[in-house]
């Protein structure tokens, strides 16, 4: 009887917070395995061991719950708690995820965050391809007035990085961020993606791999438009067949494409 009416008066305080427009479990959690499942995923693991990346994936959680209840001022405050016990890069690619993935009521403040988030990347990891692309992917696909992308913006990020990067590097940011503006809706993000192409190509002209991404995008391009003529694409092949010059060796993997 007792526990019957102990149930019965929080089951009443529930329902007066609902009344009051606020909800006493917020979160509710399916489970994803049973306790003789877990044990038997983990059972190679060493007691006192944690499995690699773990710390991670729940650090990643908690500044999505923060993010979203908290705001802005939480979130970075349990990303910087968390600094001393994760990969500093991982860390913070989770947080720039988040900020970007969670409304905000507050766009102002949300994008102060993201642009915070994406100096300390700059500051702190000069050297890295894959910092300059994540800008750069930014701000092609949010970084714009409305949260739209802003290829100009993104354009800007590229050439900072390839003024941060060893040559050795730039065909990996070039490629990568011109693949992501392929794929961009309109004639902007295409545009981009050319444009970065066309200077990989300038300053590595017998890549074959670059003259074969680069008519596969255009092919992609012209098939997204709605199956429309493949003449970009053919000239792309062409230009590659004519960069191998005499050499049969470099000119069949275009050829074969072809």
């Amino acid at each position: 009887a007792a526990y019957d009416e102990l149930r019965a008066t929080r089951a009443a305080k529930a329902d007066a917070m609902r009344a009051a427009g606020v909800e006493p479990f917020a979160y509710a959690f399916s489970a994803t395995h049973s306790a003789a499942e877990a044990q038997a995923q983990w059972a190679a693991l060493e007691n006192g061991k944690e499995a690699e990346g773990e710390r991670l994936n729940v650090h990643a959680a908690v500044l999505g719950l923060e993010a979203q209840e908290g705001g802005e001022a939480a979130c970075l405050a349990s990303f910087r708690r968390a600094l001393p016990t994760c990969d500093q890069k991982r860390l913070t690619f989770a947080l720039l995820n988040v900020l970007e993935g969670v409304p905000a009521p507050d766009r102002g403040a949300r994008a102060e965050a993201v642009q915070g988030a994406l100096r300390r990347l700059r500051k702190q990891f000069p050297g890295s391809c894959k910092v300059a692309v994540r800008e750069a992917e930014h701000h092609l696909l949010r970084g714009g007035a409305g949260g739209g992308g802003d290829p100009k913006a993104a354009l800007g990020a590229v050439q900072a990085g390839l003024k941060r990067l060893d040559r050795r590097k730039h065909p990996k940011l070039l490629r990568q961020v011109a693949v992501e503006a392929f794929r961009v809706e309109g004639v902007a993000g295409p545009e981009l993606g050319r444009h970065l192409l066309e200077a990989a190509l300038a300053g590595w002209p017998r890549r074959s791999d670059l003259w074969l991404l680069y008519a596969a995008q255009e092919e992609a391009c012209a098939r997204k438009g709605g199956g429309g003529p493949m003449e970009k694409a053919r000239r792309v092949f062409e230009r590659a067949v004519g960069a191998a010059g005499a050499s049969a060796k470099r000119a069949r993997p275009a050829l074969r494409a072809w």
